[in-house]
């Protein structure tokens, strides 16, 4: 006798209990057992298959029946190509059996069930950031597999915690320091995310491995500072909840606004656990920026005690013309956020064996009072700052140029300690910080003539050039024939990176025709060409 599987219904992907048809053909009517075995493709082994309600004896008057084969058991987890094979047997020898090849896939992998907060609604700055997964989520594969971008925030470095809930996992990631409010969030969920049977994250939701295409990606809009009905901005009804907070004893993340900094309504909140003046300024500017006010890039002060947060030092390398000393260099003082401030301290510490103080200047209009002190027996630099004007006026960034001479060229570093107040004369912030530099400005290392830019062009184009040292230069453009068009430099010059501009003109100023044209650049030790290409 021979075994014949009915495939009728068995195409496509099958999984879990498959019911597999079958006939036994035999003309003697034998009474027959079967064996059932199954063997993944390109395996070579075969294996018994787990047949529960595999009947023990066949008889002539069921030779067309069925059995279910539980793949569950014998494929866990894998969605793979497999054999069947069903061979019977009498009493005294083995029938011819059916082979057949069936698509198993048993594979669940895991997918994303749900956010919290919906994504479809806003996001409170307090709140972290909850999914749930189906599954049970391998913690390990969680850090890297997810990835936190805000629009201000840039990369939001987060902490995890993980819940296993039965068949499900909760992800719950906290930033390690407050959102942006009104800033769009990006969470980024890779197929690196895996389940404790190492499936991995099922980003497209069609049930299978697709590397790179199961990444899905999400956005949520954190709340507006102050908008407490979540209405998009700040009303009157946030004002009386506001109002209200503010009376009383103790306030939750909801109430609080401030201390914050940024630009409205992008703002940062510090949360100090208290409601107050701080509070009241940044609900303030909130209810401004609702009503349309334009802050212009203006930012708000934070108090803190890092000054860093409105200053900051820089180096500046002066330009030089051909015969000027190229030893100087300039420390400038800048205040990020003038209008909050009132007066300041600036104590500067500079190496004397490698720097040599000059001169100061300062910025600042008559009502300012400006008193500096040079210690040059402690190459030490005081500088005391006070606004005497009860009005405010426009302040610029750049406060305070101190001018260095070098000594020896190469790195070093200042000392600076800064005391800065408001106009009612409370501490901002203090700090103590080191500026390393270099006391040379960054030259090139070697002469270059770089491709003009745009190329081909229409009217104008940027030609660049590099000189590490001071030299005589020949810029001049040719024609196809060999002709001077125009001599765009032809003189000494100083050490740098340099850039001009053609428009397209001759030694007269009238418009060259379209075509093919050189550059070229020529030193006392260097030479070469470049390409330009004008159309009209």
């Amino acid at each position: 006798g021979f075994v014949v599987i009915d495939q009728n219904n068995l195409g496509g992907e099958q999984s879990g209990n498959i019911d597999i048809p079958f006939l036994i053909i035999d003309p003697t009517n034998d009474d027959y057992t079967i064996a059932v075995a199954f063997s993944i493709q390109n395996s070579g082994t075969w294996q018994t298959a787990t047949i529960p309600n595999l009947p023990s004896l066949i008889t002539p008057g069921n030779y067309y029946s069925a059995f279910t084969w539980t793949t569950i058991v014998d494929l866990f987890n894998l969605d793979t190509l497999a054999f069947l094979a069903v061979t019977p047997a009498d009493n005294w020898q083995s029938g011819t059996g059916d082979t057949i090849l069936l698509h198993v896939d048993n594979q669940v992998l895991p997918l994303l069930e749900s956010t919290t907060p919906d994504t479809s609604t806003t996001l409170p700055w307090y709140n972290p950031i909850g999914l749930t997964f189906s599954g049970k989520i391998d913690s390990s594969t969680t850090t890297q597999g997810i990835v936190l971008v805000g629009e201000y925030s840039d990369t939001i470095l987060t902490q995890q915690f993980l819940t296993p809930q039965q068949d499900k996992t909760f992800l719950e990631l906290v930033p390690q320091e407050p959102l942006y409010a009104h800033e769009t969030v990006t969470i980024t969920l890779l197929p690196t995310i895996k389940d404790i049977l190492g499936n991995p994250f099922d980003g497209n939701r069609n049930g299978d491995p697709d590397g790179p295409f199961d990444s899905d990606t999400l956005t949520m809009t954190v709340d507006v500072l102050g908008d407490y009905d979540q209405s998009g901005g700040v009303d009157f009804v946030d004002l009386v909840h506001f109002q209200q907070a503010w009376w009383q004893d103790t306030i939750g993340n909801p109430e609080e606004v401030g201390p914050a900094t940024g630009t409205p309504p992008y703002l940062q909140i510090q949360p100090d656990g208290v409601l107050d003046f701080e509070d009241l300024m940044v609900f303030t500017q909130m209810w401004n920026w609702s009503v349309g006010f334009d802050y212009g890039g203006r930012q708000l002060a934070r108090v803190s005690s890092d000054t860093s947060d409105y200053t900051r030092l820089r180096v500046l390398y002066p330009q030089r013309k051909p015969g000027d000393p190229d030893d100087e260099f300039v420390l400038q003082l800048q205040v990020t956020t003038p209008r909050a401030v009132g007066a300041l301290e600036l104590i500067l510490d500079y190496d004397p064996e490698t720097t040599g103080f000059q001169s100061y200047s300062h910025r600042l209009d008559e009502p300012w009072v400006v008193l500096v002190h040079h210690d040059e027996e402690n190459h030490k630099i005081i500088i005391n700052l006070a606004d005497l004007n009860q009005e405010l006026r426009p302040v610029p960034r750049e406060w305070v140029d101190l001018k260095f001479k070098r000594k020896i060229a190469g790195e070093t570093e200042v000392q600076w300690e800064l005391d800065l107040r408001d106009r009612q004369a409370t501490a901002l912030g203090y700090s103590r910080q080191t500026y390393r530099f270099s006391t040379t400005p960054p030259l090139p290392k070697v002469y270059a003539l770089h491709q003009n830019y745009p190329n081909p062009f229409n009217s104008t184009t940027t030609i660049k050039y590099d000189l590490p040292e001071d030299t005589h230069v020949r810029l001049v453009i040719y024609n196809i024939l060999g002709q001077e068009v125009v001599r765009l430099r032809d003189g000494q010059e100083v050490a740098g990176f340099k850039s001009l501009q053609w428009r397209g003109v001759d030694r007269q100023g009238r418009s060259v025709g379209a075509g093919l044209y050189f550059v070229v650049m020529s030193t006392d030790t260097y030479r070469s060409s470049k390409k330009l290409i004008l159309l009209k």
